[in-house]
């Protein structure tokens, strides 16, 4: 029989305040009540936090040095302005975050700009017991969401990466944790040298690429996320949507939610929130943009619709 794996995610958030859905986050967290979730950053968090979720506060400073001391590389320069630099140094949290996640079976990395479902669903204990790497994509790395074996082979994993250091010294988002490890992985698994197994056998999460093929009827509810046919996902990532969100209604706790590029609320958008962003995009790439968006608007404000 298969033992439940103690399992730490761990996050940073230092340029920004936590986005309006924020709770709704929160809540997605909470519902995973078998999952340990650690916030770190600068900006604070008032909300009330459920009980399997902690705030740390931390500065991109003591962050870097942190980083610095555990792998030994000089990450600190010009990472002050490298907003998505930081994301670099997530398959290294196993070392930074040494002292956060001692006594854990497994621990991981995160995005906030995601609700999660029934992770555990998808992601059992034999498969925590048989995979030391467990990836939410398929037969590549997720730099959304994925799990490291606690162990100090797997935890220095990342340094077997071919010109690592220079990787991670760069203060330039490089999708290290995304497409190095994955390159790096697949040439262990060609060359038969993989020492422990790697979990990507199936696609869990809704990315960028599906938003944009089937971007309507994703909801959020009763801690899952379905998808317009009622089938389930571990997670949603909201991906380039979040920049054009307009509302966040939320309701009452953990009432369902609907996610669309418009936004997320807790009242199913109508066929007119459609139509009315096709054509506004239509206008906002053609020549008349400056005519035609001030025109819509108007009549949209008119009838209430904005």
């Amino acid at each position: 029989m298969n033992s439940v794996p103690s399992i730490l995610m761990i996050t940073t958030a230092f340029f920004e305040s936590w986005p309006k859905w924020m709770p709704a986050f929160l809540e997605s967290c909470r519902l995973n009540s078998d999952i340990d979730w650690l916030l770190l950053g600068k900006p604070s968090l008032s909300q009330n936090l459920p009980p399997n979720v902690r705030f740390q506060p931390m500065e991109l400073a003591e962050f870097l040095e942190r980083a610095k001391t555990a792998t030994g590389f000089n990450v600190e320069k010009g990472r002050e302005k490298g907003r998505y630099s930081q994301c670099n140094l997530r398959p290294a949290y196993g070392k930074i975050f040494a002292d956060y996640i001692n006594g854990y079976d497994f621990w991981g990395y995160y995005d906030i700009d995601i609700l999660f479902g029934r992770i555990r669903k998808f992601f059992t204990d034999k498969v925590f017991s048989e995979y030391s790497i467990i990836s939410s994509m398929q037969h590549r790395m997720s730099g959304y969401l994925a799990f490291y074996r606690n162990l100090p082979e797997v935890n220095d994993f990342f340094l077997g990466v071919r010109d690592c250091q220079l990787w991670l010294e760069s203060p330039t988002n490089n999708s290290f944790e995304e497409l190095l490890i994955t390159n790096h992985i697949r040439s262990l698994i060609a060359e038969n040298r993989l020492p422990f197994r790697v979990f990507w056998d199936d696609m869990v999460a809704v990315d960028l690429f599906e938003l944009r093929e089937r971007p309507h009827g994703w909801m959020w509810s009763d801690g899952r996320v379905l998808d317009a046919s009622g089938h389930e996902r571990a997670y949603i990532h909201f991906a380039e949507w979040k920049h054009n969100f307009r509302s966040i209604e939320l309701g009452l706790p953990g009432a369902p939610l609907h996610i669309t590029r418009f936004g997320i609320s807790h009242r199913a958008f109508s066929q007119f929130h459609y139509w009315r962003w096709h054509l506004t995009e239509l206008c906002r790439r053609s020549y008349w943009e400056k005519r035609w968006i001030p025109f819509f608007r108007t009549i949209f404000r008119e009838y209430g619709l904005i």
